[in-house]
């Protein structure tokens, strides 16, 4: 009777844990679900529902943003200024008009060692005609055309001088044109410089005059009313000619070195015996167109004053797009040009 009860209790405990087994199965069974996604409808959105809760929906009304107001400032990006469409040209020059005759003596520069000298109805052009296919050191181009058209200052030029060929100086094609141009002129200057114009022809034959000199040895030219002393003035170069230049019309005179060297390191270089000896402290010379650099070395100073003593003194062989600034400080009787086709009258005694 012991043992069924033992195995009757037995059984009824395996029963009981069956129960267990199967209430925990279906515990499991009824967990939370699996979330699924779902196309949210535009009109509204719902909750899904779960087993303790309600069903909740919440209606959601479609927004459409407000248009932009009228005045509402926008954003430009910058733009790059446009280039102008025209190259700036330079100011026009005012050219003078044609003159018969000016009362006194005046001078204009034309660029590096070149000038233009009026004195009543005589004008004397020195190196003003070159071209150095550089326009840093070149007149401009419409200046040029002029002096060879022999248009206005440039109209009856009598005389035109090279002191010698350099092509800062002198251009055998510019002195024929103007030669061709003008009737009246007379071109002088050393040999090398007149065989490049009769290169071409003999057109201008009896209208150019060579100049041969030797150390020391000068030449006396009268030419359409011009007295003019022609001096061997030297560059520097051996068997090279420079020609100093005193030119004299009415009661004015005037004395242009060319390139004059007073450089001692140079060999042939000019110094105040050599000028002294040509005896332009007596010329009354009223101005003296010498080198810049004559200017600037103490040692060149006493050329200046006891050598040529010429009432007034112009420093040349610079650009007029760079001129001196000091010189004027350091000698009172200085005229230095600064700008194309500037004028000086020489004023009275």
């Amino acid at each position: 009777m012991h043992q069924r009860s033992f195995f009757e209790n037995a059984w009824n405990i395996k029963w009981l844990w069956i129960g267990i087994l199967i209430v925990c199965l279906v515990s499991c069974s009824q967990g939370p679900s699996t979330a699924t996604t779902e196309v949210v409808d535009t009109d509204a959105i719902s909750t899904s529902p779960s087993p303790d809760s309600t069903t909740t929906s919440i209606p959601v009304t479609a927004t459409t943003l407000p248009p932009s107001p009228t005045n509402t400032p926008t954003l430009e990006l910058p733009t790059e200024t446009p280039l102008p469409t025209e190259i700036p040209t330079l100011t026009p020059i005012p050219w003078p008009t044609s003159e018969a005759f000016f009362d006194g003596a005046r001078v204009t520069f034309i660029d590096n060692a070149g000038f233009l000298i009026t004195v009543g109805d005589k004008k004397i052009l020195i190196d003003a005609l070159f071209d150095t296919n550089n326009q840093n050191t070149t007149p401009p181009q419409e200046v040029l055309q002029r002096a060879v058209n022999g248009e206005p200052p440039f109209d009856q030029i009598d005389l035109v001088i090279a002191t010698h060929s350099h092509a800062d100086h002198f251009s055998a094609d510019l002195v024929r044109e103007h030669l061709r141009n003008n009737e009246i002129a007379v071109f002088v200057s050393s040999q090398d410089a007149v065989r490049q114009i009769n290169r071409a022809g003999d057109e201008f034959l009896e209208r150019v005059i060579p100049v041969d000199l030797e150390p020391g040895e000068s030449l006396h030219l009268s030419i359409n009313g011009i007295e003019l002393d022609c001096l061997y003035i030297s560059h520097g170069i051996p068997s090279f000619l420079n020609i100093g230049l005193v030119i004299t019309v009415d009661d004015y005179t005037f004395f242009h070195s060319g390139d004059m060297v007073t450089d001692s390191t140079m060999g042939d270089a000019v110094s105040l015996a050599d000028l002294q000896g040509y005896g332009l402290p007596q010329k009354g010379i009223d101005l003296a167109f010498l080198p810049i650099q004559i200017f600037l070395l103490d040692e060149d100073v006493i050329l200046i004053e006891e050598g040529i003593q010429a009432r007034y003194v112009s420093p040349m062989h610079y650009s007029y797009r760079y001129p001196p600034t000091e010189i004027e400080e350091n000698f009172s009787n200085a005229v230095v040009f600064k700008d194309i086709l500037e004028n000086w009258v020489v004023p009275l005694e």
